[in-house]
């Protein structure tokens, strides 16, 4: 059986990983920044 404590840690661990953006998030928020709406879309 697995200890709730290490569970309760695991979804935390889990769910900040998943809301975090990544680096290609930050790619498309820099190229929009730069370039416009448009360069962000493409």
């Amino acid at each position: 059986m697995v200890d709730t404590s290490l569970y309760a840690a695991f979804l935390l661990a889990a769910f900040v990983l998943c809301v975090t953006p990544g680096p290609d998030m930050m790619f498309i928020v820099a190229m929009g920044g730069r370039g416009g709406p448009t360069a962000g879309v493409m």
